[in-house]
């Protein structure tokens, strides 16, 4: 195929260890069908990785940090990018991954030329990465290696740059530095590469920042094409009630907020500028974020604890009414600003460190539950030096473990599932026993289904009144997302996208007749199925009644069992390749949904009360197709029009398959991976959801081997076979896999 718009040209190599520096041709890549972004880094990885690698440590890892077609074009939602590389956070294996980050770096690296980095060796000294068009060095760093990552950017741009601020740069606080394994890359400020700890991998490299400066631009072959879709966008936009949960005029209250920004031709600014009385200042991303700091206070008094039959530990107010962590942010106002960009400041990661998806979410329990009679709460006051919910701690906390200091920063520098594991191992050096060491792991577990920091609210997926009020008693079966994050490296990077085309919440009355379009089978969004195996719906919009299950003919059924196998392997194979060309793409995991339609809503009636705003109506999200269901061809269009080749939109989805298919034939040469490093923990497989339903094991096994079997990988052992991948032009995978006695039987 002819590409003559869309990409810069080149992918800049860099051999940290020898300075050598050296050039690839990105249509080498393309032409094959790996098309930017994350496709275009995991055949970076196959050709260049070292599979004897175990983690990003390692000075022969990868680093990889690679922008899509999209950036730098005017594309409606292309402000995206991932950084690539061997994980150093999980417990027990660290999978090749990525992390997802937006802003206006992605594209001025286009500009410069350059559609991505490729690092590996290590330094023998600090230094940056300096480019501007043509020149490419690596300079001297020493004097910065020791700032905050705020001090990093303002530094270099004000003396290597004259305080040009249009240089962009991407850089390491002390976190990095310091190689914690929840380490982020920052980006400008706000903007972080935070999963997978690849701040830490950037600081074993002694790298402390990438700064770039491009004056070139990026040639669109279509331009009328895509002002149509762009406009089109807008448009759709402007019409779309999902939309107040992005811009919601109660962060600016809360947060004190001000202004607003996007990243590079995005067509909506979901990033507004804080700036708190006592604590640093800087870009407030989506609101939302906030609601991780909520269980850093509980003891204040503003929320109560209590116990449900299951175990866990939930949240409510004086009079008893469950809340969830984005109201308690509410509460709290600059508190949670504070402290959530104290992460910013030092470059760790806020999804590691806060809530309801952090250590918070597990410490609340450590320190609340009656079994541990106060004492992990006060190791961690005497630790810290103040009690949690003070701005005292707010600072001091991610000061310490972007540090590493005291017990506490060093273990928590490690990841949540090593500071875990050591407690319940070492109680004694907590001042706890046994038991309640025992009781650390299991609070641990109850929120994570493994130890690869993948959490309930992933696995499950709330339902809408769960995920707006943090009622996690709430929470429906879905298993069409536990088997996504089965399948994938059940960390929070991997999967970034795959709610937008995972949920049975449709709004409309018509969810098999769309699934039959999507997937060629009407049952794929089912979550349940009764006693006789039919499959279940619940259709909160249509249905005689919003709290009943119903069969096809709408006859209310019981459901008896989660729906693993119905369906769920033809949908999985479209999500996953879908999954993998919006991080091709590079495009927005909030904006792309709700331009391209489909099943990445929420229940709008509960958000427009939460939010205060009851006039937003429930409406379509994809009222520009008149069959109301997703519009798969919008990426493909929009490529085509970038880039003058005229592909369909089956040759473009098999070009994201392809690109999954070379995911796990990497985790299978990198890894050793089985069928058996897809499993959850006893807690996820005994805790009952809404409907009293657990996850059923036998049934679970049997949607991933039917998964395996149906997309032609091997049932038993869940790794690709030779047929399938010499389908798809991947004959030299399947010999190397075969040399190394891993190829699907």
């Amino acid at each position: 195929m002819e590409i003559i718009g869309g990409y810069a040209g080149k992918i800049l190599r860099i051999n940290l260890s020898t300075g050598e520096i050296t050039f690839l041709n990105t249509m080498d890549y393309v032409q094959q069908g790996f098309l930017g972004g994350k496709a275009l880094g995991l055949k970076l990885q196959w050709d260049f990785g070292n599979p004897e690698v175990e983690d990003g440590f390692d000075p022969r890892s990868l680093l990889i940090f690679a922008t899509g077609p999209f950036n730098g074009t005017g594309a409606p939602d292309g402000g995206r990018m991932v950084v690539l590389g061997k994980q150093v956070h999980q417990y027990k294996k660290n999978y090749f991954s990525h992390s997802n980050v937006g802003g206006w770096w992605a594209p001025e690296l286009k500009f410069a030329g350059y559609d991505a980095i490729m690092l590996e060796g290590k330094a023998d000294k600090p230094v940056y990465l300096h480019i501007s068009d043509d020149q490419i060095e690596l300079r001297d760093a020493a004097r910065y290696w020791d700032t905050t990552a705020h001090e990093c950017i303002e530094r270099i741009r004000q003396k290597e740059y004259g305080g040009d601020e249009k240089v962009r740069i991407a850089c390491i606080g002390p976190a990095g530095t310091n190689l914690t394994r929840i380490g982020a890359i920052m980006f400008d400020f706000s903007k972080a590469a935070a999963q997978n700890g690849f701040g830490g991998v950037m600081g074993s490299k002694n790298l402390k920042a990438i700064a770039v400066r491009g004056t070139g631009g990026i040639k669109v072959a279509n331009p009328r094409g895509l002002l149509d879709e762009r406009l089109k966008a807008m448009d759709i936009l402007d019409h779309c009630a999902g939309r107040a949960t992005i811009r919601g005029d109660f962060r600016r209250d809360v947060f004190d907020l001000k202004g607003g920004s996007s990243c590079f031709g995005c067509i909506e600014t979901c990033t507004a500028f804080a700036n708190p009385t006592d604590g640093p200042r800087g870009g407030s991303k989506c609101g939302f974020q906030y609601q991780y700091n909520a269980t850093m206070v509980c003891h204040q008094g503003i929320a109560h604890f209590k116990k449900t039959p299951y175990g866990d530990t939930i949240m409510t107010d004086k009079d008893g009414k469950l809340i969830g962590g984005r109201l308690f942010s509410a509460m709290l106002g600059q508190l949670a600003q504070i402290h959530a960009k104290m992460y910013d400041l030092y470059g760790l990661a806020s999804y590691d460190m806060l809530g309801d998806r952090g250590s918070a979410s597990v410490f609340k329990q450590m320190w609340f539950d009656p079994i541990m009679e106060g004492k992990f709460y006060d190791w961690c006051v005497k630790e810290i030096g103040c009690e949690p919910g003070t701005a005292t701690w707010a600072k001091e906390y991610p000061r310490k473990v972007a540090y590493r200091e005291g017990k506490l920063g060093n273990l928590m520098a490690e990841g949540l599932p090593r500071f875990i594991h050591y407690v319940q191992e070492h109680p004694e050096e907590f001042g706890l026993n046994q038991q309640q060491g025992d009781f650390a792991l299991e609070a641990y577990q109850r929120l994570y289904h493994n130890d690869r920091d993948c959490l309930d609210h992933y696995f499950y997926r709330p339902s809408n009144a769960a995920e707006a009020y943090g009622n996690w008693t709430n929470i429906m079966q879905c298993p069409m997302m536990q088997l996504i994050h089965g399948l994938g490296t059940m960390d929070e990077g991997h999967n970034h996208h795959s709610f937008d085309l995972a949920s049975d919440d449709w709004p409309h009355g018509r969810t098999r007749e769309y699934c039959m379009l999507l997937y060629g089978n009407p049952d794929a969004w089912a979550r349940y199925l009764d006693e006789d195996g039919n499959t279940l719906v619940h259709n909160q919009w249509n249905s005689p009644d919003p709290e009943k299950w119903y069969t096809v003919d709408m006859v209310e059924k019981k459901p008896v069992k989660g729906n693993w196998t119905v369906g769920t392997a033809e949908a999985l194979r479209l999500i996953h390749a879908s999954n993998i060309i919006h991080e091709s793409m590079s495009q927005c995991d909030y904006h792309s949904p709700m331009i391209a339609g489909g099943v990445h809503n929420m229940n709008f009636t509960k958000v427009a009360e939460w939010l205060g705003h009851p006039e937003l109506k429930q409406t379509s999200w994809c009222i520009h197709n008149p069959e109301g269901c997703t519009d798969l061809g919008y990426e493909c269009r929009i490529w085509n029009d970038l880039t003058g080749a005229d592909v369909s939109v089956e040759e473009f989805y098999d070009m994201g398959w392809k690109a999954w298919l070379l995911e796990q034939a990497i985790h299978v040469r990198d890894n050793d991976r089985t069928i058996e490093d897809n499993q959850v923990n006893k807690f996820f497989l005994n805790r009952p959801d809404k409907n009293g339903i657990t996850i059923d094991y036998d049934a679970y096994n049997e949607g991933l081997r039917r998964y395996y079997s149906y997309n032609g990988f091997d049932p038993k052992t869940g790794r690709p076979r030779r047929e399938q991948l010499e389908e798809f032009g991947l004959g030299y995978v399947a010999d190397a896999l075969e040399a190394i006695g891993r190829l699907g039987e």
